[in-house]
């Protein structure tokens, strides 16, 4: 298993300050995860041809039990499994919505939130919690 930098480094276009930004701000996850009672994930954009998204991050709360499983860190997911987080990483603008995680039976709300350098957006946190 890598760690973010090695990930941010080999999947994204990122330069070295905005892969530094994006440690420190992972080292608050955890605390995000338990406090909201939701699992979090970090994604930055891959850079071309693979596209998409790479999971820099992600933590489950030590206080609720999720039984949702979702992609660990260095995974590849394509945008089209994550629209709130590919729009927010064009428009730089939180969202809100729902993700049907199994099939009818689970469905969890979501909120997205972009991460800038300057006016760019580098990366979208994206927190998930059972409705």
């Amino acid at each position: 298993m890598g760690s973010l930098g090695e990930f941010c480094r080999k999947y994204t276009g990122l330069t070295a300050m905005q892969c530094e930004l994006l440690k420190r701000i992972s080292v608050c996850l955890p605390f995000i995860a338990d406090l909201a009672h939701a699992q979090v994930s970090l994604l930055a954009a891959a850079r071309q041809p693979a596209g998409g998204f790479v999971v820099l991050a992600h933590e489950k709360p030590h206080t609720v039990f999720h039984p949702a499983e979702f992609s660990a860190p260095g995974t590849l997911v394509a945008q089209v499994e994550e629209p709130l987080a590919a729009r927010t990483l064009h428009t730089g603008k939180p969202l809100k919505g729902k993700r049907e995680w199994e099939l009818g039976n689970t469905s969890l709300d979501m909120y997205t939130f972009a991460i800038h350098d300057g006016a760019e957006v580098i990366a979208v946190v994206s927190i998930e919690t059972e409705s």
